[in-house]
């Protein structure tokens, strides 16, 4: 039978556990998939039985098209710096 111990007080009693850090990589390389397929496929490709839960989603769109109106839609302005 495996045994469960505390590490005793000193210099790694501070470290997380080995699964933190695999979990950690395994939320941030879903959030990367994510923002990558969101890129590719756009919003419209969101099955609307998602977007139907969604609380506030009509402030959620004004804000995308907010976003969208300002940075994607914007003709080409000369810089001004």
């Amino acid at each position: 039978a495996t045994t469960h111990t505390q590490p005793a007080a000193g210099a790694n009693s501070h470290k997380n556990p080995p699964w933190i850090g695999s979990a950690q990589k395994r939320v941030f390389r879903c959030a990367v998939c994510g923002q990558i397929a969101g890129a590719y496929y756009g919003y419209s490709a969101i099955p609307e039985r998602w977007l139907s839960v969604i609380k506030d989603r009509k402030k959620l769109d004004a804000l995308i098209d907010g976003f969208t109106d300002t940075f994607l839609n914007k003709p080409n302005e000369p810089n001004d710096r």
